[in-house]
């Protein structure tokens, strides 16, 4: 089972920054060493104003990464049925920390 632990947006001077966290349950070492260092590699840099539009349009395209990226771990590895993915997303203004939005059991 892949678990998406997280995806955080981080407003990073108007670029949000989002990362996916990535938690491998059962499968090979080595498998997930690959797996994870992909995911690193496909973190997303989406311009946005963070009205609640903007905010929808955001994880959308999140949505669509993920979907991507879930795509490919089936093709590695046909176990890989049930994908379990919560998104919390941290939106920074200075200190203010807003965590929202739970995904399970996303269909690809």
């Amino acid at each position: 089972m892949v678990k998406i632990v997280a995806i955080r947006a981080k407003i990073v001077r108007i670029v949000v920054r989002i990362q996916i966290r990535v938690e491998m349950v059962n499968i090979q070492k080595s498998s997930t060493a690959r797996i994870k260092k992909h995911l690193i590699r496909n973190q997303l840099y989406v311009r946005a104003r963070l009205s609640k539009r903007r905010l929808k349009l955001l994880i959308l395209q999140v949505m669509i990464v993920l979907k991507k990226i879930i795509r490919e771990l089936k093709m590695r590895m046909r176990k890989v049925i049930k994908v379990v993915i919560t998104i919390t997303r941290v939106v920074t203004t200075r200190t203010r920390e807003i965590k929202i939005m739970t995904i399970k059991n996303l269909k690809t």
